[in-house]
């Protein structure tokens, strides 16, 4: 393991030769309950994965960037998604967040595209799905 306690193996130099340079990682979450509290309603409550940890992580690789999509258990709170796209900056960052759009104006949402945010995660629990089986 290295010093943020990622794991290394020798695997991953021989994969790191088969990444293109300038390759994206298009799913990473990063979670920092230290600094983030996780949303009261979270279903499970992980580890720390941090910014520092993924970016050690995809540097083995030889992934400089990464899109950072929004774990349900912060639900509509972007704060943790949102620094760490701040950190990583615009060449190197892209996000997908969560946000109820009835209570999100036009200028919210140009802030966040100015930022690198890209998407919208759509989250829905089992049972909130549960009504949509229309009896099959």
């Amino acid at each position: 393991m290295d010093r943020h306690g990622v794991h290394t193996s020798p695997n991953i130099a021989r994969l790191a030769k088969r990444i293109p340079p300038g390759t994206w990682d298009t799913h990473m979450h990063v979670v920092d309950p230290d600094t983030f509290p996780l949303d009261a309603a979270a279903q499970y409550k992980p580890k720390a994965h941090t910014l520092d940890q993924a970016q050690d992580f995809l540097g083995q690789l030889g992934i400089r960037k990464m899109v950072i999509v929004q774990p349900s258990i912060y639900g509509n709170d972007n704060s943790c998604t949102l620094d760490g796209l701040k950190n990583l900056g615009p060449k190197n960052g892209r996000a997908v967040i969560q946000f109820d759009p009835a209570l999100t104006s036009r200028e919210q949402l140009q802030q966040w595209h100015d930022m690198g945010v890209r998407g919208r995660q759509l989250c829905e629990t089992t049972r909130t799905l549960s009504g949509l089986s229309g009896g099959h």
